[in-house]
């Protein structure tokens, strides 16, 4: 095996885990953020019953507040956020080395290019701690890597180009995402508005026979906003929108002064170095927002 197709299986397990991490990740926290909502809206409704259905409401509330509680201390921490972001790191690192060694790019473009993509791939693997490396899973199929060499036009379709794609695909996702989200939120804002304008107007019992006080309801109508807000701040849907935006238009503002010099000119390899750099700043940024989740 090649050492180029080494760092491409190595590239795989790393963004195999990676994804499952992040799976997991995102099935917790849907889960919370559920929870969260539907025990506010519980405990809304058992502040306001009576007898044995007070009773029964409190204990549906109680457990899924709970269940919550321990989903975020065992699957939403920041623990297994840091791991996620680690493996992810470690994935794209080696890929970025990978399209640097496939684009015959400087230090690879020579006859101990080998040698030196391997030891590349040490360095990279080589700070692993023991808590991520216990969870690595190994696979036996290369990743999203090149398998050989590549021309100066396929690496710029199959890297620069496609990593255009991504980041503003993935900007225009996660702007649609917040976007809606805000909308909800909105509407909750103003449904709490509108309901504290009428209860206002009205006896606190305004239902016959229905003793249910909905100046409570305004109440958690307003946490649960809070909480839309508060997801849209952790799932860092803003700060994505502009670092896959800014990375893109540096790539394309790249690609533009190559195909102005020519890609077979003596600044290949710095061209190489300028796309793999502005890939790898986007990435470090992510890791440093991430990490601070």
């Amino acid at each position: 095996m090649s050492a180029l197709e080494i760092v491409g299986k190595r590239q795989a397990s790393w963004s195999t885990t990676a994804g499952r991490m992040k799976f997991r990740l995102e099935v917790a926290r849907g889960w919370i953020f559920t929870l969260a909502i539907v025990g506010a809206i519980v405990a809304t409704i058992a502040s306001q019953s009576q007898d044995r259905f007070r009773a029964y409401a409190a204990i549906v509330g109680a457990i899924m507040l709970g269940v919550g509680t321990l989903l975020t201390s065992r699957l939403g921490n920041a623990t297994q956020n840091s791991r996620w972001v680690r493996a992810r790191a470690i994935a794209e690192a080696l890929k970025r080395e990978a399209f640097r060694f496939a684009a015959k790019a400087s230090p690879y473009g020579g006859d101990n290019a080998d040698s030196e993509l391997s030891k590349a791939r040490e360095r990279i693997e080589g700070g692993i701690d023991d808590d991520l490396a216990v969870l690595l899973i190994d696979v036996d199929r290369l990743g999203s890597t090149p398998t050989t060499t590549l021309s100066p036009a396929e690496y710029v379709e199959a890297r620069v180009a496609a990593q255009i794609r991504f980041y503003r695909n993935a900007a225009g996702d996660s702007r649609r995402r917040a976007s809606r989200l805000r909308t909800v939120e909105f509407l909750l804002a103003l449904a709490a508005t509108v309901m504290t304008a009428v209860v206002g107007m009205l006896e606190k019992y305004p239902v016959p026979d229905l003793r249910f006080d909905f100046a409570a309801l305004t109440a958690a109508i307003t946490t649960i906003g809070g909480l839309v807000l508060s997801h849209i701040e952790s799932s860092r849907y803003d700060f994505l929108v502009m670092t896959y935006g800014a990375a893109a238009r540096k790539l394309e503002q790249a690609l533009s002064e190559l195909d102005a010099t020519g890609a077979n000119s003596q600044n290949w390899s710095a061209f190489v170095e300028r796309c793999e750099s502005i890939i790898a700043n986007e990435n470090n940024s992510w890791i440093v927002k991430r990490m601070s989740t």
